[in-house]
Protein backbone atom coordinates (compact mmCIF):
# COMPACT_ATOMS: atom_id res chain seq x y z
CA UNK A 1 0.00 0.00 0.00
CA UNK A 2 2.85 2.36 0.76
CA UNK A 3 4.23 1.82 -2.72
CA UNK A 4 0.84 2.71 -4.18
CA UNK A 5 0.70 5.92 -2.15
CA UNK A 6 4.20 6.92 -3.24
CA UNK A 7 3.44 6.03 -6.85
CA UNK A 8 0.19 8.02 -6.80
CA UNK A 9 2.01 10.98 -5.27
CA UNK A 10 4.68 10.94 -7.95
CA UNK A 11 2.04 10.56 -10.64
CA UNK A 12 0.35 13.67 -9.30
CA UNK A 13 3.61 15.57 -9.40
CA UNK A 14 4.25 14.56 -12.99
CA UNK A 15 0.78 15.83 -13.91
CA UNK A 16 1.41 19.10 -12.08
CA UNK A 17 -1.02 18.28 -9.23
CA UNK A 18 0.30 18.86 -5.73
CA UNK A 19 -1.69 18.24 -2.53
CA UNK A 20 0.74 20.56 -0.75
CA UNK A 21 -0.27 23.38 -3.09
CA UNK A 22 3.32 23.76 -4.27
CA UNK A 23 3.74 24.20 -8.01
CA UNK A 24 5.39 21.38 -9.88
CA UNK A 25 8.86 22.21 -11.16
CA UNK A 26 8.85 24.24 -14.36
CA UNK A 27 10.17 22.00 -17.15
CA UNK A 28 13.53 23.07 -18.44
CA UNK A 29 14.04 23.64 -22.17
CA UNK A 30 14.90 20.32 -23.75
CA UNK A 31 15.69 18.83 -27.10
CA UNK A 32 12.88 17.46 -29.27
CA UNK A 33 14.53 14.05 -29.22
CA UNK A 34 14.61 13.97 -25.41
CA UNK A 35 10.99 15.05 -25.23
CA UNK A 36 9.93 12.36 -27.71
CA UNK A 37 11.66 9.71 -25.63
CA UNK A 38 10.14 11.00 -22.40
CA UNK A 39 6.63 11.04 -23.92
CA UNK A 40 7.25 7.52 -25.19
CA UNK A 41 8.06 6.51 -21.63
CA UNK A 42 4.87 8.14 -20.37
CA UNK A 43 2.85 6.21 -22.95
CA UNK A 44 4.53 2.96 -21.88
CA UNK A 45 3.69 3.66 -18.24
CA UNK A 46 0.05 4.32 -19.12
CA UNK A 47 0.06 0.99 -20.95
CA UNK A 48 1.43 -0.86 -17.92
CA UNK A 49 4.91 -1.41 -19.40
CA UNK A 50 7.32 0.08 -16.81
CA UNK A 51 10.40 -1.76 -18.13
CA UNK A 52 9.90 -0.25 -21.57
CA UNK A 53 9.28 3.12 -19.95
CA UNK A 54 12.58 2.94 -18.05
CA UNK A 55 14.48 2.39 -21.30
CA UNK A 56 12.77 5.42 -22.86
CA UNK A 57 13.44 7.65 -19.85
CA UNK A 58 17.13 6.75 -19.85
CA UNK A 59 17.30 7.54 -23.57
CA UNK A 60 15.66 10.89 -22.85
CA UNK A 61 18.33 11.65 -20.21
CA UNK A 62 21.06 10.58 -22.62
CA UNK A 63 19.71 13.06 -25.18
CA UNK A 64 19.34 15.81 -22.56
CA UNK A 65 20.85 15.25 -19.07
CA UNK A 66 19.10 18.43 -17.85
CA UNK A 67 15.64 16.83 -18.23
CA UNK A 68 15.14 16.51 -14.48
CA UNK A 69 11.52 15.35 -14.74
CA UNK A 70 12.86 12.11 -16.23
CA UNK A 71 14.27 11.22 -12.81
CA UNK A 72 10.80 11.58 -11.30
CA UNK A 73 9.44 9.38 -14.06
CA UNK A 74 12.16 6.79 -13.45
CA UNK A 75 11.37 6.81 -9.73
CA UNK A 76 7.69 6.15 -10.48
CA UNK A 77 8.56 3.32 -12.87
CA UNK A 78 10.92 1.64 -10.40
CA UNK A 79 8.30 1.96 -7.64
CA UNK A 80 5.81 0.25 -9.93
CA UNK A 81 8.32 -2.62 -10.19
CA UNK A 82 8.92 -2.55 -6.41
CA UNK A 83 12.57 -1.56 -7.01
CA UNK A 84 12.59 0.88 -4.13
CA UNK A 85 16.36 1.41 -3.85
CA UNK A 86 16.52 2.48 -7.50
CA UNK A 87 13.49 4.73 -7.04
CA UNK A 88 15.17 6.41 -4.05
CA UNK A 89 18.31 7.00 -6.11
CA UNK A 90 16.35 8.85 -8.80
CA UNK A 91 14.47 10.92 -6.26
CA UNK A 92 17.87 12.01 -4.85
CA UNK A 93 19.08 12.90 -8.34
CA UNK A 94 15.95 14.93 -8.95
CA UNK A 95 16.40 16.81 -5.66
CA UNK A 96 20.03 17.54 -6.52
CA UNK A 97 18.63 19.69 -9.35
CA UNK A 98 15.37 20.81 -7.66
CA UNK A 99 16.25 21.07 -3.93
CA UNK A 100 13.20 23.19 -3.02
CA UNK A 101 10.61 20.68 -4.26
CA UNK A 102 9.39 19.81 -0.80
CA UNK A 103 6.80 17.20 -1.73
CA UNK A 104 9.36 15.09 -3.58
CA UNK A 105 11.61 15.34 -0.52
CA UNK A 106 8.79 14.06 1.66
CA UNK A 107 8.29 11.13 -0.75
CA UNK A 108 12.02 10.38 -0.54
CA UNK A 109 11.92 10.48 3.28
CA UNK A 110 8.97 8.05 3.34
CA UNK A 111 10.78 5.72 0.96
CA UNK A 112 14.02 5.80 2.96
CA UNK A 113 12.01 5.10 6.11
CA UNK A 114 10.46 2.06 4.47
CA UNK A 115 13.89 0.88 3.31
CA UNK A 116 15.11 0.92 6.92
CA UNK A 117 17.52 3.82 6.36
CA UNK A 118 16.42 5.65 9.48
CA UNK A 119 19.21 8.21 9.80
CA UNK A 120 18.88 9.27 6.15
CA UNK A 121 15.10 9.40 6.43
CA UNK A 122 15.33 11.56 9.56
CA UNK A 123 17.56 14.07 7.76
CA UNK A 124 15.09 14.29 4.87
CA UNK A 125 12.10 14.73 7.20
CA UNK A 126 13.89 17.55 9.01
CA UNK A 127 14.70 19.27 5.73
CA UNK A 128 11.08 18.83 4.66
CA UNK A 129 9.85 20.44 7.90
CA UNK A 130 12.12 23.42 7.33
CA UNK A 131 10.83 23.91 3.76
CA UNK A 132 7.08 23.33 4.18
CA UNK A 133 4.95 26.46 3.55
CA UNK A 134 2.90 28.12 6.31
CA UNK A 135 -0.42 26.87 4.93
CA UNK A 136 -3.04 24.35 6.01
CA UNK A 137 -1.60 21.85 3.53
CA UNK A 138 1.85 22.58 4.92
CA UNK A 139 0.56 21.85 8.44
CA UNK A 140 -0.76 18.50 7.22
CA UNK A 141 2.73 17.77 5.91
CA UNK A 142 4.23 18.73 9.28
CA UNK A 143 1.88 16.38 11.10
CA UNK A 144 2.97 13.57 8.78
CA UNK A 145 6.68 14.32 9.25
CA UNK A 146 6.47 14.58 13.04
CA UNK A 147 4.56 11.29 13.14
CA UNK A 148 7.29 9.59 11.14
CA UNK A 149 10.04 11.19 13.25
CA UNK A 150 8.26 9.91 16.37
CA UNK A 151 8.26 6.37 14.92
CA UNK A 152 11.96 6.64 14.05
CA UNK A 153 12.77 7.92 17.55
CA UNK A 154 10.95 4.97 19.14
CA UNK A 155 12.79 2.54 16.84
CA UNK A 156 16.11 4.17 17.78
CA UNK A 157 15.25 4.07 21.52
CA UNK A 158 15.31 7.85 21.82
CA UNK A 159 12.46 8.64 24.26
CA UNK A 160 13.18 12.37 24.39
CA UNK A 161 12.77 12.77 20.64
CA UNK A 162 9.67 10.55 20.69
CA UNK A 163 8.05 12.77 23.33
CA UNK A 164 9.03 15.88 21.35
CA UNK A 165 7.57 14.79 18.02
CA UNK A 166 4.45 13.33 19.60
CA UNK A 167 3.91 16.60 21.46
CA UNK A 168 4.38 18.74 18.37
CA UNK A 169 2.10 16.44 16.37
CA UNK A 170 -0.66 16.70 18.99
CA UNK A 171 -0.31 20.48 19.04
CA UNK A 172 -0.58 20.65 15.24
CA UNK A 173 -3.62 18.36 15.26
CA UNK A 174 -5.29 20.59 17.83
CA UNK A 175 -4.59 23.66 15.72
CA UNK A 176 -6.36 22.01 12.76
CA UNK A 177 -9.52 20.96 14.62
CA UNK A 178 -11.56 23.89 13.29
CA UNK A 179 -10.92 22.75 9.70
CA UNK A 180 -12.70 19.43 10.18
CA UNK A 181 -16.31 18.92 9.17
CA UNK A 182 -18.67 19.80 12.05
CA UNK A 183 -19.64 16.15 12.62
CA UNK A 184 -15.94 15.15 12.84
CA UNK A 185 -14.75 17.92 15.14
CA UNK A 186 -13.35 17.16 18.56
CA UNK A 187 -12.47 19.49 21.40
CA UNK A 188 -8.87 20.73 21.06
CA UNK A 189 -8.26 21.08 24.81
CA UNK A 190 -7.58 17.37 25.50
CA UNK A 191 -5.12 17.26 22.60
CA UNK A 192 -3.37 20.39 23.85
CA UNK A 193 -3.11 19.05 27.40
CA UNK A 194 -1.59 15.82 26.10
CA UNK A 195 0.78 17.87 23.94
CA UNK A 196 1.89 19.87 27.00
CA UNK A 197 2.64 16.67 28.89
CA UNK A 198 4.73 15.24 26.06
CA UNK A 199 6.62 18.49 25.52
CA UNK A 200 7.42 18.81 29.22
CA UNK A 201 8.91 15.31 29.13
CA UNK A 202 10.91 16.26 26.03
CA UNK A 203 12.23 19.41 27.73
CA UNK A 204 13.25 17.34 30.76
CA UNK A 205 15.13 14.91 28.48
CA UNK A 206 17.00 17.71 26.67
CA UNK A 207 17.26 20.81 28.83
CA UNK A 208 19.45 22.62 26.27
CA UNK A 209 16.92 22.44 23.42
CA UNK A 210 14.61 25.40 22.82
CA UNK A 211 12.21 23.45 20.62
CA UNK A 212 10.02 21.96 23.40
CA UNK A 213 9.82 25.39 25.06
CA UNK A 214 8.81 27.03 21.77
CA UNK A 215 5.87 24.67 21.35
CA UNK A 216 4.97 24.79 25.04
CA UNK A 217 4.58 28.54 24.59
CA UNK A 218 2.15 27.96 21.73
CA UNK A 219 0.25 25.21 23.54
CA UNK A 220 -0.36 27.33 26.65
CA UNK A 221 -1.30 30.29 24.46
CA UNK A 222 -4.03 28.25 22.75
CA UNK A 223 -5.22 27.08 26.17
CA UNK A 224 -5.52 30.70 27.28
CA UNK A 225 -2.83 30.34 29.96
CA UNK A 226 -0.90 33.48 29.04
CA UNK A 227 1.31 33.48 32.15
CA UNK A 228 2.63 30.02 31.32
CA UNK A 229 2.83 30.91 27.63
CA UNK A 230 5.01 33.94 28.39
CA UNK A 231 7.19 31.93 30.79
CA UNK A 232 8.08 29.45 28.07
CA UNK A 233 8.50 32.21 25.49
CA UNK A 234 11.00 33.93 27.79
CA UNK A 235 12.87 30.63 28.03
CA UNK A 236 13.27 30.65 24.24
CA UNK A 237 14.10 34.35 24.04
CA UNK A 238 16.87 33.88 26.61
CA UNK A 239 18.58 31.19 24.51
CA UNK A 240 21.17 32.83 22.19
CA UNK A 241 21.63 29.61 20.20
CA UNK A 242 17.93 28.77 19.66
CA UNK A 243 18.94 25.12 19.62
CA UNK A 244 16.89 22.89 17.29
CA UNK A 245 14.63 25.63 15.90
CA UNK A 246 14.41 25.52 12.11
CA UNK A 247 14.44 28.54 9.82
CA UNK A 248 10.66 28.98 9.80
CA UNK A 249 10.44 28.78 13.59
CA UNK A 250 13.30 31.28 13.93
CA UNK A 251 11.55 33.70 11.59
CA UNK A 252 8.31 33.45 13.55
CA UNK A 253 10.23 34.02 16.79
CA UNK A 254 11.97 37.06 15.27
CA UNK A 255 8.57 38.55 14.34
CA UNK A 256 7.34 37.91 17.87
CA UNK A 257 10.45 39.50 19.34
CA UNK A 258 9.86 42.58 17.16
CA UNK A 259 6.23 42.80 18.30
CA UNK A 260 7.30 42.66 21.95
CA UNK A 261 9.88 45.41 21.36
CA UNK A 262 7.26 47.60 19.67
CA UNK A 263 4.87 47.12 22.58
CA UNK A 264 7.60 47.95 25.09
CA UNK A 265 8.46 51.16 23.21
CA UNK A 266 4.78 52.12 23.07
CA UNK A 267 4.34 51.94 26.84
CA UNK A 268 7.73 53.33 27.91
CA UNK A 269 8.05 56.38 25.68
Amino acid sequence: MVSNLLLEGLAGLLLGVSPLAIPAAVPSPTSPQAMRQWLSGQEAMRGGRPRQAIIAYHQALKADPSLTRAHLSLAAAHLDLQEDHLAADHLRRYLDKEPTHVQVRQHLADLLCRLGQGALAEAQYRRTLADLPPTDAGTAGRIHCHGKLMELALAMNNPGAAHLHRGIGLFLLASQVSLAAPEDRIRPEPLLCRAAGELLKAQHEDTESSLPAWYLHQVWHLLGQEHLARMWLDRVLDDPTLKDLDQGERLELARMRQDISSQNRLFTR
